[in-house]
């Protein structure tokens, strides 16, 4: 059985690399393929938690997840087009269950943690190295430098953005994961300036001001804690500085299409944020269901591109006040747990952490709880931090999986077969470039969910 979880990881790990470095699956847009792909890894790893214990979830938090569950289920059913919002119901608890198994996974092997780093790591490094390819090869034919005409492995440069502020994080933990070879230090300092003057080409400001945030909060912590920060912000000099080099170098007519539109403009958010608000306002308790911005008539975007209006919105302020709450539980356990161990954090641990709250940040102007890519991305880092940590600290009740776990199991088992099912009823459609009616840009890239909001 122990050999089924890692047959599963496998396929797990299989599916983060080649997601953003090839087209699969001939014939459907990168995001579809994002999509399908998520939903492979989301079976393999309920089939993977099959083969071990659970790691327990603390009590509180696991009533408060039920309680989110539940309301999402009342809002879905009382809005106006429940088979999505019950779809993307399904897609959170099935990353929960990504999450759950890639802990449970890392908590038993202790070599799991570093190999799925190294993974997350090599990935970042070889789609910043296809980028300065294209900005060479752009450089040379006198191209201009716009940022998603340079971007290969992602549709549009955001979402590259919200991946690079997963993974800048992780680049400091090189000289620990790589720790028997030479010039680890110098290999993290390539590594790490490369890709953040990247991230500045990219023009991608969620990404800066989250990497910025988790940066001045980790100044104020420990002693490795602020050497994160430090290497960080060296990084970030010497990027800024070679960025400065580059617009000197290069005519100004070439740099002109960058990024100005992601810089220097809203990009539509404060309207989007404005509808959201507003849509909250009308329906403050449960919403209009899960997806539902997707409803409305408004096709230059399907979600509000923040994760709060967006869980308010679609549902419900009930909701969002108890996913506040669970997320204030779990900040203290990680802050309790973090305060009362007598060594210092590891550097991996300290890594991921402040991925995952770079990436929380990120979602307050982003997409990063949307894209498949990146759900399934910090699912997996949520997964190894959660392992890494002391479970006697963090999920208090150790292992073991009991009858009180049954409904769990077929909560988790009647997501991914959902998910599943739907995968095999568009999949054919949009190989064939067809679009079924009621597909949205939150599940698929094509089509519109149809409902009775009206349009704002």
């Amino acid at each position: 059985m122990h050999l089924l979880g890692l047959i599963c990881w496998v396929v797990i790990g299989g599916i983060l690399l080649v997601a953003p470095l090839a087209d699969v699956i001939p014939g459907i847009s990168w995001y579809d393929q994002q999509r399908v792909l998520q939903i492979f890894a989301i079976a393999a790893a309920g089939l993977g938690l099959l083969s071990h214990h659970w790691v327990r979830v603390e009590r509180w938090t696991c009533s408060g997840l039920w309680l989110i569950l539940a309301l999402g289920g009342l809002s879905s059913l009382m809005g106006g087009h429940w088979l999505w919002s019950l779809t993307e119901l399904a897609t959170f608890c099935g990353l929960f269950l990504l999450a759950l198994f890639t802990a449970s996974f890392v908590a038993q092997r202790g070599w799991a943690a570093p190999i799925i780093l190294k993974l997350a790591i090599f990935i970042s490094v070889a789609l910043t190295a296809k980028f300065l390819v294209s900005i060479v090869s752009a450089i040379s034919f006198e191209l201009p430098l716009y940022p998603q005409a340079l971007m290969s492995g992602f549709d549009n440069i955001r979402f590259f953005g919200q991946f690079q502020t997963m993974t800048i994080p992780l680049m400091v933990a090189i000289p620990v994961l790589f720790a028997r070879g030479k010039g680890c230090g110098a290999l993290m300092g390539v590594v790490l300036v490369a890709s953040w003057f990247v991230c500045i080409i990219g023009g991608t400001r969620g990404s800066w001001v989250a990497l910025f945030s988790v940066i001045f909060l980790f100044f104020l912590m420990g002693a490795v804690w602020r050497h994160w920060a430090l290497v960080q912000v060296a990084a970030l000099s010497v990027a800024i500085v070679l960025y400065l080099g580059m617009i000197s170098f290069v005519s100004a007519e070439l740099v002109s299409g960058g990024g100005g539109r992601l810089v220097l403009s809203s990009s539509g958010r404060v309207e989007l944020w404005s509808v959201a608000l507003s849509g909250f306002l009308e329906k403050p308790f449960l919403g209009v269901g899960p997806m539902g911005f997707a409803a409305l008539d408004y096709l230059h975007s399907y979600h509000p591109h923040n994760v709060l209006l967006q869980l308010g919105y679609e549902w419900g302020g009930l909701a969002l006040v108890v996913s506040l709450l669970v997320l204030g539980r779990l900040l203290w356990l990680v802050y309790k747990h973090e305060a009362r161990r007598a060594e210092q954090p590891c550097m991996e641990r300290v890594a991921v952490l402040a991925s995952i709250l770079a990436a929380g940040l990120h979602s307050l102007v982003s997409g990063v709880f949307v894209v498949p890519y990146t759900q399934l991305l910090l699912a997996v880092l949520v997964g190894v931090y959660w392992g890494l940590s002391d479970s006697t600290a963090m999920c208090s009740g150790g292992w073991g999986r009991q009858s009180q776990n049954y409904p769990a199991i077929v909560l988790f088992a009647a997501a991914v077969l959902w998910l599943v099912f739907v995968v095999y009823r568009d999949l054919p459609g949009k190989i064939t470039a067809e679009t079924t009616p009621g597909q949205g840009m939150r599940f698929w890239t094509d089509g519109q969910i149809e409902s009775h909001i009206p349009s704002r």
